[in-house]
């Protein structure tokens, strides 16, 4: 919901280093459909705490519904990490 997005944007306006605030983002842009945000997002939060399965774990699950990615590609995507 917007208002959820808009939580999530504040907390992290409080803590920007936050993966898991980022992965709560990212969550909320891919249930809006926002497919290439969401998975901004939960990179970013890999990038912040590269051990966050969670975030990886997310990342997979959006590109099985953006439709931009095969199943070979979601594969591929898993071993790089």
């Amino acid at each position: 919901s917007e208002e959820a997005e808009r939580n999530c944007l504040q907390a992290l306006e409080t803590d920007p280093e936050s993966a898991k605030f980022h992965v709560s983002l990212g969550g909320i842009r891919r249930d809006q459909g926002r497919y290439e945000e969401s998975e901004a997002a939960f990179r970013r939060a890999l990038e912040l705490d590269p051990d966050f399965v969670y975030a990886l774990d997310n990342i997979l699950y959006a590109h099985t519904f953006d439709g931009r990615h095969s199943a070979e590609a979601c594969l591929a995507d898993a071993r790089e990490y």
